[in-house]
């Protein structure tokens, strides 16, 4: 292999990288906010905000892109760095040991740290967040939604007899709720 080659896929490898970090501080950014937070957020009017909120309504959506993105972004990197681990002449280490080192490497740089750094300022992610994930949503909701009914369907063909998730409340209901509360002095 050429020197061209490798500093191709090294490069390739390094973006990969980044973007699993990203999508990986990303998911523990948008998670970890505290409704007050959002409201904060949203109260302020702004684009940012207001599209923040668009997809926090849509958790399930939301989670569903960000998954596929870093699965989208682990896979070939993985696969890249085992290629240019094993094409050596010479292998540096055995197969599995090689294997065990990129899986540590990958848990730890690419997952574990950008959630460490995403819990210690969730905000300096959310703004990336939102201009990153608002788009791919959009382009992805149509086979996101197959996969989520996919899914969905295969849990109750396995789980017949596990429970539903409640309905939720339309807002007539809760204020119904609400008025009944306040006439029983809850």
């Amino acid at each position: 292999m050429s020197s061209s080659q490798i500093w191709v896929l090294s490069t390739g490898a390094f973006v990969l990288a980044l973007g699993s970090a990203l999508f990986s501080a990303f998911e523990t950014a948008l998670f970890s906010l505290q409704p007050h937070e959002v409201e904060r957020l949203r109260r302020k009017k702004t684009r940012i905000a207001s599209a923040l909120f668009g997809i926090l309504q849509h958790p399930r959506k939301l989670l569903g892109a960000l998954v596929l993105g870093d699965v989208f972004m682990n896979v070939p990197l993985v696969l890249i760095c085992l290629y240019l681990l094993q094409s050596r002449r010479v292998p540096l280490l055995p197969v599995w040991a090689s294997e065990l080192f990129l899986l540590g490497l990958v848990v730890v740089v690419c997952d574990l740290m950008p959630k460490i750094g995403a819990l210690l300022n969730p905000h300096r992610f959310v703004r990336l967040a939102v201009f990153v994930l608002v788009p791919l949503i959009c382009l992805l909701e149509r086979p996101l939604g197959w996969m989520l009914r996919f899914s969905d369907g295969l849990a109750e063909w396995l789980l017949p007899g596990a429970p539903r998730a409640p309905r939720s409340l339309n807002n007539g209901e809760m204020e119904t709720l609400v008025e009944i509360g306040a006439e029983e002095g809850a």
